[in-house]
């Protein structure tokens, strides 16, 4: 057997070995930059999905509620912030927008509630000032989500409360 001095060695040489390094860790930081980007926008849909579904469910409450209505007082607004009606058994429920949270008879419904207004309103839209019964009820609120402010705004018709003397 002979043994031929002059063959060509096999592997890499060091050069090649650092640039392919390079290369990769190039490679690698541009991925796992571009996947915590799109992990952050996850994180931040999740939680704006999550606010505004919690905004949604509450109003539908507030809906239910106030559509179901048998009477409303003639103070039942006071300063735009809350609503006292009776409800059809009978029991006199209160809806309170104080403290950053949206609450019915002391029950949080929402959250981080900015401001919020009930604005009672007669059959041609215009706000009532008088004390009569409202043929429908704005409500307007504002909620803190993240950095963002979104605004949310429900007309309610009771439909159990008696028509508006005149």
């Amino acid at each position: 057997m002979r043994s031929d001095v002059h063959a060509p060695e096999r592997g890499f040489t060091l050069l090649e070995v650092v640039c392919t390094l390079v290369i990769l860790g190039v490679l690698g930081s541009l991925v796992f930059s571009g996947f915590g980007a799109a992990l952050t926008g996850y994180m931040q849909l999740r939680d704006v999905g999550t606010s505004d579904m919690q905004a949604e469910l509450a109003l539908i409450r507030l809906q239910k509620e106030l559509s179901g209505a048998a009477a409303f007082s003639p103070d039942a607004f006071g300063d735009g912030t809350s609503v006292t009606f009776t409800k059809q058994n009978g029991a006199t429920a209160k809806i309170v927008c104080k403290d950053n949270m949206l609450s019915i008879d002391g029950q949080p419904l929402l959250s981080n509630v900015l401001s919020c207004s009930f604005v009672p309103k007669d059959a041609a839209g215009i706000s009532i000032t008088n004390g009569t019964a409202p043929s429908s009820i704005g409500i307007f609120l504002t909620q803190q989500v993240a950095e963002r402010q979104i605004p949310w705004s429900l007309s309610v018709a009771p439909r159990n409360t008696p028509p508006a003397q005149n």
